[in-house]
């Protein structure tokens, strides 16, 4: 439009006259009470206090967002803390935020900007950044691909450097897609009859395996995004189940090794050779295995569905917790605490109660009550 290239995911529909360059403002140091300062901040915890910071709001043609990204995330340190947004499927909440508080080194953080470059930078579903705490600097290429970049005043100037490589001008103001009404789309394509090809919502989930993020909201409330308490709603929820990990060649568990080696006295070395190279799998839980491109077959990994009615994250979390814990003991599945992964929370999305009805009575026949928090089905998913 007018002769500035959008990404494929966010495009303005009313007139803009867009202009690359960037506006810079200060901000002085939080103290901990606005959650929109600083999303570093643990789940229904205490806020992070920033420092004195400058923040810097950057536009450039969607051909230029990668290579700015690159020079921007050279200036943090060697481990960063991940950020990412997603437009989700929450009724009452736009985007998803995650954040990380575990390390994460910037070569694995790279990489796997490589490996979905084409869904990070023109995708507009998506948001992603990182930050590190000493020195401050924050690095965050939003949903429309605006890049923000918060840095303490000693870093500054070598924020500055890296603009004017870009021969990127102060402006007034940005003339970016959000600044007027506009269109976000996912720039992936994934057919039925390609189940390799990965959509929004796998991506994201791979992304909080690699990443360890968090879903950075308040667990203990139901609000929305004007801060409303929303009461009593139903709730969607996904939850993965791990199969366990095999043992790796030649273990061998604590009550073998109290048996002695006697337990191998007759054996042959070639028969012992082939015993070290067999891992020990554990019998529970059942799980299914496929066969992978390599022709290796793999342990796959179950997906519960769960509709439930909650006041508030953290309780949601324990239903749908409890509800796969049902399912497994339907199955006749007893998890070995030792080797099987924690579950994991992969979809928690509040529903509007005409959606919500339609859905538990489509799959029980039944409408279902939203007075208290319950459990109202849960099924596991093809």
């Amino acid at each position: 439009m007018s002769g500035f290239a959008f990404p494929l995911g966010v495009y303005p529909i009313d007139p803009i006259e867009p202009k690359s360059g960037y506006t810079t403002a200060f901000e002085p140091a939080d103290d901990g009470s606005d959650p929109t300062a600083s999303p570093m901040a643990e789940s229904g915890g205490e806020w992070e206090e920033w420092p004195d910071r400058y923040v810097f709001d950057i536009l450039v043609p969607a051909a230029r967002v990668e290579p700015l990204c690159r020079s921007l995330l050279s200036l943090l340190p060697g481990r960063i803390y991940p950020i990412l947004d997603f437009l989700g499927q929450d009724e009452w909440r736009e985007v998803d935020p995650y954040v990380s508080y575990d390390l994460l080194g910037m070569d694995r953080f790279m990489d796997t900007l490589r490996r979905f470059r084409g869904f990070f930078y023109e995708d507009g579903l998506i948001g992603f950044g990182a930050m590190s705490e000493e020195p401050f600097l924050y690095v965050f290429v939003d949903e429309h691909k605006v890049v923000t970049v918060r840095v303490e005043a000693d870093l500054k100037e070598k924020v500055e450097k890296v603009l004017a490589a870009f021969d990127l001008e102060l402006l007034d103001e940005l003339a970016s897609a959000d600044s007027v009404t506009h269109e976000h789309r996912s720039v992936l394509e994934a057919p039925t009859d390609r189940p390799d090809l990965l959509v929004g919502d796998e991506i994201v989930e791979v992304l909080r395996d690699e990443w360890r993020l968090v879903l950075n909201i308040d667990p203990e409330s139901n609000i929305d995004e004007d801060g409303k308490d929303l009461g009593m709603t139903g709730w969607r929820c996904i939850v993965r189940f791990d199969p366990p990990i095999p043992a790796l060649p030649g273990e061998k568990g604590e009550d073998e090794k109290e048996e002695g080696d006697g337990s191998n006295e007759g054996e042959s070395e070639a028969a012992l050779k082939a015993k070290a190279k067999k891992p020990e799998v554990a019998k529970e839980p059942e799980v299914e295995t496929e066969t992978d491109e390599s022709g290796e077959e793999k342990l796959v990994s179950k997906y519960a569905e769960i509709y439930l009615t909650a006041d508030s994250l953290r309780r949601a979390t324990d239903l749908a917790f409890e509800a796969l814990e049902g399912l497994l003991e339907e199955a006749g599945i007893t998890p070995d605490i030792e080797t099987t992964p924690e579950p994991m929370m992969v979809a928690t999305d509040r529903w509007n109660a005409d959606d919500f009805v339609k859905a538990v009575e489509a799959a029980t026949n039944q409408k279902p009550e939203m007075t208290d928090s319950a459990v109202v089905h849960a099924a596991w998913l093809n």
